[in-house]
């Protein structure tokens, strides 16, 4: 047996022949394509790990610096002082906002009860959340603004925070929340 090949008819051999060189084309093509997969893989990855780098310094940036420690013999309010009641209300929804924004809320405290109300400080869960309080006493039956600051920067998704308000009322220490949907930047 000579040639197996040379004793079949053309067409056979053409068609072999033409077989061959799909199949290689094919491999060549899957190759290919095997590599465009592993690379855009590769890339993904990497965008990933940048964002996730990104994400992390942004919320080291917006961390609050570490208060000074109070003496621990220090109390937030005075214990001599009268006590008295207040309202405010204790929820406020920003609803939906987009990431970046910052957005205030000004809860109204009302003084019910019958000494003036001191509020000796009010500190917010997270260094993107800021309360402004009012620093002179609020007479009974008066009111006074808090304005309370939200820095929706690097923060998307639903936020809760909650502002911790510490004076002479009867309930003391007092939360107050806030909270938005943030829409992620696109």
């Amino acid at each position: 047996m000579e040639n197996a090949v040379s004793d079949s008819p053309p067409s056979l051999i053409f068609a072999a022949t033409k077989h061959a060189v799909l199949m290689n084309k094919l491999n060549d093509n899957l190759k290919t394509f095997s590599l465009i997969v592993i690379a855009c893989s590769l890339f993904t990855m990497t965008v990933l790990q940048v964002l996730e780098q990104i994400d992390r310094y942004n919320e080291e940036r917006s961390l609050p610096a570490s208060p000074a420690p109070m003496a621990p013999s220090a109390p937030l309010v005075d214990p001599k002082m009268p006590k008295t009641t207040m309202l405010i209300d204790t929820l406020f929804d920003f609803g939906k906002i987009n990431e970046g924004d910052t957005v205030n809320h000004i809860f109204m405290i009302r003084n019910t009860g019958a000494n003036p109300l001191k509020i000796s400080e009010a500190r917010g869960s997270c260094g993107c959340t800021t309360p402004y309080w009012p620093k002179e006493p609020i007479l009974p039956g008066q009111s006074a603004p808090m304005r309370v600051h939200f820095d929706s920067h690097a923060k998307p998704g639903h936020q809760t925070k909650t502002v911790t308000i510490q004076s002479n009322a009867v309930v003391n220490p007092m939360k107050i929340t806030i909270q938005a949907d943030v829409t992620p930047k696109s």
